[in-house]
Formats: structure tokens, C-alpha cells, sequence
């Protein structure tokens, strides 16, 4: 219930951020020149918009089993309300491997629960839809080997500090780009160490 609560509060919080431009503690939305595109945030871990859907993402499945399973009627209304709620959120931080982790969450139970050809023709379907229907950051693609640069300079600065890291927030002044490690693993590994 913690989580689902605090996920909730957290679907809030970024649908504000959208709407209105600002969140609770009047924290604004991340704005990516390159694109032109707004993303949701948080606060701590889940200012970055792609860990923030992660957690949207690891939300539906509890709140959906909740949903079927508990007999209270108002117990399954707040896990029913917060499904819709975690997956428009998920959708506002435009975080691109964020929404094919839900469609790919959904296509998987989708054709889990179907049998026959029918499973292909979803499972067909579902990677057309995610063609049609991505988000404005999609057209852009995935970046590439651009990634690999700030991973390695992840794993650099660790190697010269494995067992504290090299400081909470601290990673854009290791990476040779200023850039997000955009792997929660390498950039939490590098901050933090292996403690």
C-alpha cells in the first residue's frame, strides 16, 4: 500500500507538472532542447523522467492483481484508479524505453491470455501500434552507441571509487558528455558504490 500510495502521489504530482506546468514544491517539468518535449519528474531518484516511468511501470501489476483479488470494493477502487493513473503518467515522462515496457507488459500478458493465431495477430499488432502511437520523442530513435560513452565513464569513476562512489548527484561531473548515464544500474553503481 506504501507504494501505490506514493506511485499515486506521484501520478499527480506529473500530471500538474503537465497541465499547469508545475508540480507540488512548484517543481517544473524537464524541458529536452533536442526534441522539444516536456518530460515529468519527481523528486531524488525519480527527478529522472525514465526511472520515474520505471516505477509507474512496476506499479501496474500490483495494483491490477490488488484489483482482482480483494473483495473490498473500496480496496479495488483505489487500485483500479491507480492503474489508469500510473499509465498516463508513465506516458508524460515521454520516456521511450518506459512505454515499451508497458506495451510490452501488456502485449505479454495479452498474448499469454490468448491462444492460436490469435496470439500473433496481438502480438502483430501491438508492435504496429507502438509504431503508430509513440511518443514525439520516438522519431529521434534510440540514441544509439551514444550511450555506451556515458556508461563507460560510469564504470571509469567507479573503478576509482568502488566502495563509496563518487557522490549523490554527482555523476554529470564524471561523464565526459554532462550527460545521464540513461542505466539506473551504472549510474546508482557510480554515485554510490558498491555500499
Amino acid at each position: 500500500w506504501t507504494v501505490l500510495l506514493c506511485v499515486t502521489w506521484m501520478a499527480i504530482h506529473g500530471m500538474l507538472e503537465h497541465h499547469r506546468g508545475y508540480g507540488f514544491g512548484g517543481k517544473e517539468p524537464r524541458f529536452r532542447p533536442d526534441s522539444g518535449v516536456y518530460q515529468i519528474n519527481a523528486f531524488g531518484i525519480f527527478d529522472d523522467p525514465n526511472d520515474l516511468c520505471l516505477v509507474f511501470i512496476l506499479v501496474i501489476p500490483i495494483a491490477y492483481a490488488i484489483f482482482k483479488a480483494e473483495k473490498n470494493i473500496l480496496i479495488r477502487a483505489v487500485a483500479g484508479a491507480t492503474i489508469p493513473a500510473s499509465v498516463y503518467a508513465a506516458w508524460l515522462t515521454n520516456s521511450r524505453g518506459g512505454i515499451m515496457g508497458i506495451f510490452g507488459m501488456l502485449v505479454a500478458y495479452t498474448v499469454a491470455r490468448s491462444k492460436g493465431a490469435r496470439r500473433y495477430v496481438i502480438a502483430g499488432s501491438a508492435i504496429f501500434l507502438v509504431s503508430i502511437v509513440a511518443p514525439s520523442r520516438f522519431a529521434k530513435g534510440f540514441g544509439g552507441g551514444g550511450r555506451l560513452i556515458p556508461w563507460g565513464d560510469g564504470i571509469a569513476a567507479w573503478t576509482t571509487h568502488p566502495i563509496f562512489g563518487v557522490g549523490y548527484s554527482d555523476f554529470g561531473s564524471y561523464s565526459s558528455e554532462s550527460k545521464p548515464a540513461h542505466n539506473s544500474y551504472i549510474h546508482l553503481l557510480t554515485e554510490l558504490g558498491v555500499l
